[in-house]
């Protein structure tokens, strides 16, 4: 079961007035102090569950994974990590949705440990990827992006930004120091690899 250490940043949402526009920047540069890490939490907690949510989308009915405890945990793993040198919004969304991917690695590895079955079915194509079976899958590409990784390592990290973190090319950009047009290039390059490592048949 997921912790909700993280809780008392979601009971103070009601009582605290939310400015989109805040500093976070400045925010991030206060790590190390809870009340501001309470404040930044409240500014990007609306980000967060919507990126949560859509990685959550593809599961199937009846997981026990839910958006608010996939967000808490991020959360909180980026706290119990200590100092981080943020380099602003981007920067910190980047490395929570790295905490994301490892969170659903691990709730699928999981599963996986309670049941063997399941067919892999990807599809790949411009400003899309899915996965059909996302336990089994999930680790699949994990593997078959850690290969990827010798060959490019850029555009592995471009996937899981984008994939894991619903991160925007604009964003990627921002945190990679690219264009956002080679972001989606290494996008593409991404699903189409991982598309021809699957096969017609869906396996890899």
């Amino acid at each position: 079961m997921i912790a909700r250490c993280v809780e008392p940043y979601e009971r103070k949402r009601s009582s605290l007035a939310v400015d989109p526009a805040e500093d976070t920047t400045a925010l991030l540069r206060r790590w190390d102090d809870p009340v501001a890490r309470e404040r930044l939490f409240e500014i990007v907690y609306p980000e967060l569950r919507r990126l949560a949510a859509a990685r959550l989308r593809g599961e199937r009915s009846g997981h026990t994974l839910q958006t608010a405890d996939l967000v808490n945990e991020a959360f909180l793993r980026l706290v119990r990590q200590g100092a981080v040198n943020w380099q602003g919004r981007a920067h910190f969304l980047a490395i929570a949705a790295r905490a994301m991917k490892r969170i659903l690695l691990d709730h699928a590895r999981r599963k996986l440990a309670r049941r063997r079955n399941g067919g892999l079915r990807v599809t790949g194509a411009e400003g899309d990827f899915s996965i059909s079976d996302p336990f089994e899958q999930l680790i699949q590409i994990e593997l078959l992006l850690e290969k990827l990784a010798v060959l490019n390592a850029r555009v592995v990290e471009t996937f899981d930004l984008h994939y894991f973190g619903g991160l925007t090319f604009d964003q990627i950009g921002a945190v990679l120091e690219i264009d956002p047009r080679t972001a989606k290039r290494d996008w593409q390059m991404a699903t189409e690899w991982l598309a021809d490592a699957f096969g017609p048949e869906g396996r890899a």
